[in-house]
């Protein structure tokens, strides 16, 4: 499933909360890379901290982000690797589409970041050069994305990298952290 982005950035302006759809993904996939055990209570806690909580709008917009979160995580552990990233539609411009993968990746790092505590391990060399591309990522100029079909291309080579890094460092960190099945 993926998500609206549209309808979820209505959802996080009308709540006052100053992440994009893509950004709070990126934080959802963040997190769920360091396999930390209580994902969803650091997710609301930091997604949500400086809203009130009793606030209707506020309520609406959480609904919106835990389906966001569980059909993330649902996605990050498919074995058939469908990881749908929460980009913009087709009507948007090569600087929106830039604007929210440049987001995606920044959210990824402070997500990563912020779970990596649960990490009882550094990254290998390979996750180390992958976060290394997501920092760079997440400093992208997006005024110098053309908005032509080269433009369109190089974007959804970078949104198929993302998606790459996001599985293959969840895949990585489960891997280590996932008992052996005994027979």
């Amino acid at each position: 499933m993926s998500c609206d982005y549209q309808h979820l950035n209505d959802l996080l302006v009308r709540a006052g909360i100053p992440l994009s759809p893509a950004e709070a993904q990126g934080i959802a996939c963040g997190l769920a890379a360091t396999g930390m055990e209580d994902l969803h209570s650091l997710w609301h806690q930091v997604l949500l901290e400086d809203v009130d909580p009793d606030d209707a709008l506020v309520g609406e917009c959480r609904r919106g982000l835990d389906v966001l979160l569980d059909d993330t995580l649902a996605q990050l552990d498919d074995e058939a690797f469908g990881l749908s990233l929460c980009l913009p539609g087709e009507e948007a411009t090569a600087t929106q589409h830039a604007e929210a993968l440049r987001d995606w990746a920044a959210g990824f790092l402070f997500g990563y970041g912020l779970g990596g505590e649960s990490l009882h391990r550094q990254p290998g060399a390979e996750a180390a050069e992958a976060l290394q591309d997501l920092a760079e990522i997440s400093r992208l100029d997006t005024e110098t994305v053309e908005d032509d079909e080269q433009g369109e291309l190089d974007l959804n080579e970078l949104a198929e990298y993302l998606k790459v890094v996001a599985l293959t460092l969840r895949q990585d960190v489960m891997s280590t952290t996932r008992p052996e099945k005994q027979e």
